[in-house]
């Protein structure tokens, strides 16, 4: 009887901090948020409801508290031996990939849209004009600009081949403008 009253006992200390955490935390929440999931539940106001959420689930999770007490502990150990909770690989323009040094206006030359039907506007890159106004203008001053080819696998969707510019200051590549992007897979 002893263990049981212990066992109860831890169970009520953790569950009071559990809730007292929960209250802490929910006082940040904007009422509406507590508006909103009232009005998606009108079952909330009815008293068997509150019987089972302010009575019956307490007393099932004093019952089995280390349960959920042991699968947090566990997760946590596992979490650091896990992949794929494990940040994917971010793309990079390395070294290896800078084919050649180039010039603004010789880029902006040959990237030049002429479409005959107009759909696209006669400028560099076309529709991503403006994104490769900003990539030149936030460019530093003296950095090398080069031409960049790389195959890249992300963790999903399979290998790309990726084209583009980058800034390259004191021979590292730096930030990068991507002009082409496909999917392998697509051309196999």
């Amino acid at each position: 009887m002893i263990y049981l009253s212990w066992y109860l006992g831890v169970g009520i200390v953790v569950l009071t901090a559990l809730y007292v955490t929960h209250k802490i935390r929910s006082k940040h929440e904007p009422r509406s948020f507590h508006d909103i999931l009232e009005s998606t539940n009108p079952d909330r106001d009815k008293l068997s409801y509150k019987i089972f959420n302010n009575v019956a689930v307490p007393l099932l999770a004093l019952c089995i508290w280390p349960l959920a007490f042991f699968l947090m502990i566990q997760e946590h150990f596992q979490a650091k031996n896990n992949d794929y909770l494990q940040e994917p690989p971010v793309f990079s323009v390395k070294r290896e990939y800078l084919t050649i040094q180039t010039a603004k206006d010789d880029i902006e030359l040959q990237e030049m849209i002429f479409d005959p039907l107009d759909a696209t506007p006669a400028l560099p890159f076309g529709h991503l004009n403006e994104k490769w106004e900003k990539f030149i203008s936030s460019a530093p001053e003296g950095c090398q600009i080069w031409t960049f080819e790389a195959k890249w696998e992300p963790a999903w969707g399979g290998a790309e081949f990726r084209k583009g510019y980058v800034c390259v200051e004191n021979e590292v590549p730096g930030a990068y403008f991507l002009a082409v992007r496909k999917r392998l897979s697509d051309y196999a």
